[in-house]
């Protein structure tokens, strides 16, 4: 990247002082993130995925442990909204959360190991209404 009227411009990679690995991978636009952003551990394996608008998490987060996805998230405006899913090492689901604005908001999901759906409930501006609907 450069600098242009002393803000950040273009994608930046950071790298790791003593290993020399890539670190983190981002786009800048008039001193702000804007775009895809790149995360690596020391190993040089992804550790995260993101996407910013003017330095703001907006679109979908990915967390990912040895290379594979472990959260999936989708944000608005830095805020959780649409369906937050948990997954095992071995890329088994264990857990969907449907949020709005931040608030647990629609189906909540719970998987056993092997991926099969075990509980789920529902959820109102983050009030469950009622039971398992599992049995």
């Amino acid at each position: 990247g450069f600098v242009r009227n002393g803000k950040k411009e273009g994608q930046w990679i950071e790298f790791f002082p003593n290993t020399k690995k890539r670190k983190s991978i981002t786009s800048y636009v008039n001193g702000r993130l804007n775009g895809h952003y790149f995360e690596f551990n020391e190993q040089d394996y992804m550790a995260s995925q993101a996407e910013f608008k003017n330095d703001v998490l907006d679109g979908v987060l990915i967390k990912f442990k040895f290379n594979s996805p472990i959260e999936i998230s989708n944000l608005k405006n830095g805020k959780l909204n649409g369906t937050k899913s948990t997954f095992s090492i071995y890329r088994k689901i264990e857990q969907e959360i449907d949020y709005k604005d931040d608030v647990i908001h629609g189906k909540m999901r719970h998987y056993d190991k092997e991926g099969k759906l075990i509980a789920e409930y529902i959820f109102e501006n983050g009030k469950k209404l009622g039971e398992n609907k599992i049995k």
